[in-house]
C-alpha cells in the first residue's frame, strides 16, 4: 500500500517544500515516523491507532521513498519492483533484487538522500 500511495503522489507531481522537508526530517530523526516495514500497516489501518500527524508523516514518507527510489534507480527499476509486489516472497527480497539493498540499507540511503535534498527549495 505505501508504494501505491507514494506513487499516486509522485504521478500527481507533488513536491515537498523546504519547511515540509525540515519538519519531516525532525520527526524521522526522533523515530516518530514508521519504518518501511510498518508503513503498510499504518496506511491500511481502518481505525488508525496513530494520530493524524503520524498518518500524515506516513503518507509523506511513502511519497518520499517513491521519489527517492525512482530518482536514484530509475523508473524502469521502480516499475519492475512495483510489478512484482504481489508475487514476491517478501519486500526484503524485492528491495535486494531491484535496488541491491536490504530494507535497513534502503532506509539509511533514503535518509542521506533526503538530507541532501532538503537544501533544494522547490517553488510550484
Amino acid at each position: 500500500r505505501w508504494m501505491n500511495e507514494g506513487l499516486a503522489q509522485w504521478v500527481e507531481g507533488k513536491k515537498m517544500d523546504i519547511q515540509a522537508k525540515d519538519a519531516f526530517l525532525s520527526y524521522q530523526f526522533t523515530k516518530r515516523v514508521p519504518d518501511i516495514t510498518q508503513l503498510d500497516a499504518v496506511l491500511s489501518a481502518q481505525q488508525n491507532p496513530f494520530n493524524n500527524k503520524e498518518m500524515t508523516l506516513s503518507y509523506m514518507k511513502a511519497f518520499s521513498l517513491v521519489e527517492y527510489l525512482i530518482e536514484e534507480n530509475g523508473v524502469w527499476s521502480f516499475a519492475q519492483f512495483a510489478q512484482n509486489q504481489d508475487t514476491a516472497v517478501s519486500q526484503e527480497e524485492l528491495f535486494k533484487k531491484y535496488f541491491h539493498a536490504n530494507l535497513q540499507q534502503i532506509e539509511e540511503r533514503w535518509l542521506r538522500w533526503l538530507e541532501r535534498k532538503r537544501s533544494h527549495v522547490v517553488i510550484n
